[in-house]
């Protein structure tokens, strides 16, 4: 870059520091990228529109992903846009195109952002960039998954991987293992699962302490708290928080915080869960509808002095949630604890029906396990005994399906004291 611009040029000094950029988000210093890049755009810019400057704006959109600066996203991936379709360059507008539908997507407009990945992917694929192709595949996965097509999620995450293993670069390997790994969590594929979020564990000594390998280590960590391991779920989950702080890296960091915190409920510390969640909840920050189910969760486990607080977040929650259709399920779950905690039975029975149906159809089988279980304690507190039989049978064979060890041991102890 420094010898470029001593030479006056501009344009080879931009691709480097394209490069540059690229460089430090795979070794985790995302924010000296953008450092970088901002002050050359800035340059650049002054001479008019080129490939360099084209490239620029697109790798700056993904680095402010990465870093957290969501309503920032959408400017330069739609600029870099502009200048490569004003120049003619399929291939970059390819990579453009993905990065404005990753920015609608994350922007809680996942339906718009996957088309826009979807008439991305034909440019993409002319391009030859297996690398783009890769994230743009993984993209597409990440927004089905988001609108709970889970089976479209699925096979966009199993083509990334492919490619991925084309190029055989170990942080994109991470990365593509990763969202893999969690979608057949999701799916109620746990064993295999597992097999898949393993066997990328081996990359990690070249991968880096960068976003893919806190992605790697938070879905093995949010498997292990689900199995009840609590034990490697909170070492993991460890390792993938400081991975993600030290990278500046936004989502990997809230992930780690929400699963951190469910554990935290779960041992019986919910103050301890909502001082991690509530810093992350402040403001419109993309990723709520994720938090917010658990941060209501952890308000309604302190008590009564709580449950005003808790059906709060919690109607925030599903509101958010209505969005983004893959996370609803988790909305309507802790809402329908919130009713049934007030005593507003019937209203209870409608949210966590809905939740049940909606959970079945995707499917997210531990999910629509959880509901049944309020769906059996509600019950219970109707004076129904046989139905809350039923439902927590339901619920028990799914958790003995899935291994989840500890809520198969919990609903074992409710159904021997009915």
């Amino acid at each position: 870059i420094e010898g470029y611009q001593q030479r006056q040029d501009l344009e080879s000094a931009g691709r480097a520091t394209v490069v540059a950029g690229l460089a430090h988000r795979r070794r985790g210093t995302t924010k000296d990228g953008v450092a970088l890049l901002e002050p050359m755009i800035e340059r650049l810019t002054p001479s008019g529109p080129s490939p360099a400057l084209a490239s620029l704006h697109v790798t700056l959109s993904q680095l402010y992903m990465l870093v957290g600066r969501y309503r920032e996203m959408l400017e330069p991936a739609e600029r870099g846009g502009e200048i490569a379709r004003a120049q003619g360059d399929e291939r970059l507008l390819g990579e453009a195109e993905m990065r404005r539908g990753v920015a609608l997507d994350v922007l809680d407009q996942p339906e718009q952002g996957l088309c826009v990945l979807a008439e991305a992917l034909p440019l993409v694929e002319g391009g030859g960039d297996l690398l783009t192709l890769s994230t743009t595949l993984g993209n597409m996965g990440a927004g089905a998954e988001r609108l709970g097509w889970m089976e479209q999620a699925r096979r966009h995450f199993k083509q990334a991987l492919a490619v991925a293993e084309r190029i055989g670069n170990p942080s994109q390997l991470c990365f593509a293992h990763a969202n893999l790994g969690i979608c057949l969590f999701g799916l109620g594929e746990w064993q295999e699962a597992r097999r898949v979020l393993e066997r990328a564990l081996p990359l990690l000594e070249t991968a880096g302490r960068g976003s893919d390998a806190a992605m790697l280590l938070a879905s093995l960590g949010e498997l292990a708290l689900y199995e009840g391991s609590w034990g490697e779920a909170s070492r993991t989950l460890r390792e993938a928080l400081a991975i993600a702080q030290e990278a500046g890296f936004r989502e990997g960091r809230d992930r780690a915080q929400v699963d951190l915190a469910a554990l935290e409920v779960l041992r019986g510390r919910p103050r301890e869960a909502i001082e991690r969640l509530e810093p992350l909840a402040e403001g419109e920050a993309p990723g709520a509808a994720v938090l917010l189910p658990y941060l209501a969760w952890a308000h309604l486990r302190i008590g009564d002095e709580h449950l005003q607080q808790a059906a709060y977040v919690a109607e925030q929650a599903v509101t958010r949630a209505r969005k983004l259709p893959g996370t609803l399920a988790d909305a309507l779950w802790v809402q329908g604890m919130v009713l049934i905690r007030q005593g507003r039975h019937q209203e209870a029975e409608r949210v966590l029906t809905e939740g049940a149906a909606l959970a079945h159809e995707m499917p997210f089988p531990y999910f629509e396990a959880r509901i049944l279980v309020q769906l059996g304690i509600l019950a219970q507190q109707q004076g129904k005994p046989e139905e809350a039989r039923q439902r927590l049978e339901e619920a028990l064979t799914i958790f003995r399906r899935l291994g989840a060890e500890k809520d198969v041991e919990q609903v074992e102890g409710m159904l021997g004291e009915s």
